[in-house]
């Protein structure tokens, strides 16, 4: 996946007009100390009345319906003081289009794209809904009160039981009651989720998560459009930080959102025995109407791009770092790595990729040692290191990051050879200049064109020795090759 590619959906980069960057400047001086006022004193409201509100109840009332007075706040003040918060940040108008249906038509609404720290915004539009969210929000201090007065359906991914957990309470608000004496689900709001499961920058709808179509009740589509000129609000693995984003949404002198009902889809009784083909199915639907392609990646694709991605901006040091984490984790010294290199180097290899099998038998990382903590996230950074673009591990790669640490770790650059041999070079003594360019490239990808002078002086002759490339990288980079 090209971190740049028009249809990743992990990564946003953001672009500065001359226009904004004068506006940015002059709303930050002049026009967003007040908006933190207001917002301050929105959010403290907002808190102070969802505080109020849930005060007193137990874990177990707050998984059923509130009653009363507390039923009164929740669904006929809780969405305008949503509103005010979201208003003073530059949320002046929000314009929907299409009907929203009553949860009798369809007791769940399926939203995307989810893009953006703001979609929370969405369960205030029209009506309160029931949202899902992330089990950690409802401890978090100041937010976790708002989160419990929203009273949602709470998941977790790290624990074994929370999908499940989730799935059940999505099916028990979601379908009527028949003949049973609980009653609860007709008190409870539409459901409300994002099915993506993670946020992207909209070029495209990834996967659909199954949760909203295993129940297997009519669902309403719902789209969500930022058609803004400066695009502040999304929020992708690979981009700005959310604090950043904040702040540039604060600059904005007023933020567009769109939100359009589509029709209540009804599954058919084969999408109601196969979710995957119902959530399929929606999503083109919602494709359709936004005219954007759909892609099947998962919040996990996001995260190992941004790793690759992240691994692909360190410089050496920090890559000899994280090696030198995981050959300690697992117990390998240099030698045992200079062997493997120099195995490799001499093997002849059909291809360039190798499966994670194939690595961890060469570095000797066994099934037991993997499945301890530290050593499994030791190893899931390191990855990342070696991996090309497309996720797959590459034998070049490897040979390259652990023939350059052993190069530092030895004081030498003896092992440097074994990155020149596994491309098929074996007299030392006549290197041609093709070869060499081949082996910098490699070395320094970022700034390869900076070696030109290296390169020049080098080759006053037709072919050098590898003693001659050894004694002109020491001199040119002392960092790497001493």
């Amino acid at each position: 996946m090209d971190g740049k590619s028009d249809l990743n959906p992990f990564y946003h980069e953001l672009h500065y007009s001359t226009y904004q960057i004068v506006k940015i400047v002059l709303m930050s001086v002049f026009v967003v100390p007040l908006r933190l006022i207001a917002v301050t004193f929105a959010l403290s409201l907002g808190w102070l009345i969802c505080v109020l509100t849930v005060r007193g109840l137990t874990h177990e009332e707050l998984k059923k319906p509130l009653r009363g007075w507390r039923r009164w706040i929740q669904r006929e003040l809780g969405p305008p003081v949503a509103q005010f918060v979201f208003f003073t940040i530059g949320f002046l108008f929000i314009r929907t289009r299409g009907r929203r249906a009553t949860k009798k038509e369809a007791p769940i609404l399926t939203m995307a794209p989810h893009s953006s720290w703001t979609d929370a915004l969405l369960h205030f539009v029209d009506d309160i809904s029931s949202p899902v969210s992330r089990m950690d929000n409802a401890e978090l201090p100041i937010i976790g009160a708002m989160v419990k007065f929203l009273q949602p359906v709470c998941v977790s991914r790290d624990m074994a039981n929370s999908r499940s957990d989730s799935l059940n309470e999505i099916k028990r608000r979601a379908k009527q009651p028949e003949n049973s004496s609980d009653t609860s689900a007709i008190d409870w709001k539409q459901v409300a989720l994002f099915p993506e499961g993670t946020t992207t920058n909209r070029k495209c709808l990834i996967s659909f998560k199954t949760g909203a179509f295993q129940p297997g009740v009519p669902v309403q589509p719902v789209v969500v459009r930022w058609p803004n000129y400066f695009d502040c609000v999304t929020w992708a693995f690979v981009g700005p930080s959310v604090y950043k984003l904040i702040w540039l949404q604060m600059c904005q002198p007023i933020t567009f959102v769109e939100v359009e009902y589509l029709p209540v889809y009804i599954p058919s009784e084969e999408e109601k025995e196969n979710p995957t083909l119902f959530a399929n199915n929606v999503r083109q639907v919602m494709a359709s109407a936004l005219k954007i392609p759909v892609r099947n990646y998962s919040h996990r694709d996001g995260v190992q791009f941004r790793r690759r991605f992240l691994a692909s901006q360190h410089g050496w040091t920090t890559k000899f770092t994280i090696l030198e984490k995981l050959a300690q984790k697992i117990g390998l010294v240099p030698k045992m790595l200079e062997d493997v290199v120099k195995y490799l180097s001499q093997k002849q290899h059909s291809a360039d990729l190798i499966s994670r099998e194939y690595l961890e038998d060469l570095i000797g990382l066994e099934a037991e040692t993997k499945s301890k903590m530290d050593v499994r996230e030791s190893y899931e950074e390191f990855l990342p290191l070696i991996q090309n673009a497309e996720g797959a591990i590459s034998l070049q790669k490897f040979i390259v990051l652990v023939s350059l640490w052993l190069c530092k770790k030895q004081k030498a650059v003896e092992p440097l050879k074994y990155l020149i041999q596994a491309s098929g070079i074996d007299d030392m003594s006549q290197l041609s200049r093709t070869s060499v360019e081949n082996c910098l490239k490699t070395i320094f990808p970022s700034n390869f064109q900076s070696k030109s002078d290296l390169i020049a002086d080098m080759f006053k002759l037709n072919a050098i020795s590898f003693d001659r490339l050894k004694n002109g990288l020491i001199r040119d980079d002392n960092d790497i090759f001493s």
